[in-house]
């Protein structure tokens, strides 16, 4: 079988560059699919390379692929906007529950992200540079919390931020009309920080 993410990247990259982050993410596969499938219904030819070789030398060939491609870019964008609208009504009725817990998970993360921050990069290398200082043949050595689990934690903590900054910039909006750069700055931030 051909290996269709280099097919689509070299397409995309000449062609459709707005989908080069798409090839890159955890659909790659799926979107290079797409791409390649493309080219393939805009030549005619099954054969994804003899397509991709096509659509190069022909200009005509390439005007309909960008086409095609933008027709792709407006529908992969509708399902992350899908995607993001359950994401945001989760989150809105989770801040509107009557369950304590359900309401306040996101803050209690906010806390134990910091905390566990504090503790991982400089409590922990206290007490260990402590031990080793007390005790001449201690050998442990400390790992830190993987990065990719910080990351993680911080991108749903970043998500439930600007959604309240957003919440409040709208709600504020609504209240008094058009707000300028800074007012729109101050608010947002008032939102993310719990203000």
């Amino acid at each position: 079988m051909i290996p269709l993410l280099p097919i689509a990247i070299s397409l995309a990259t000449k062609f459709a560059p707005s989908l080069i982050n798409k090839l890159i993410g955890p659909k790659a596969g799926e979107v290079a699919e797409r791409v390649v499938g493309i080219a393939t219904s805009v030549t005619g030819l099954a054969d994804p390379e003899k397509a991709h070789d096509k659509i190069m030398a022909d200009p005509n060939l390439q005007l309909e692929f960008e086409k095609a491609a933008m027709d792709l870019q407006l529908a992969l964008y509708q399902e992350d906007t899908k995607r993001l609208e359950t994401i945001n009504e989760t989150m809105r009725s989770e801040s509107k529950s009557t369950s304590l817990a359900q309401r306040t998970w996101r803050p209690f993360n906010g806390f134990l992200f910091g905390i566990t921050l504090f503790c991982d990069y400089f409590v922990a290398q206290i007490v260990f540079m402590m031990l080793k200082a007390k005790y001449s043949g201690f050998l442990f050595a400390w790992e830190h919390i993987p990065p990719s689990v910080y990351m993680l934690w911080a991108g749903v903590l970043g998500i439930a931020a600007g959604t309240r900054g957003w919440e409040k910039v709208s709600a504020e909006k609504s209240k008094n009309g058009k707000l300028n750069m800074e007012e729109l700055v101050k608010v947002f931030g008032q939102g993310i920080i719990g203000k």
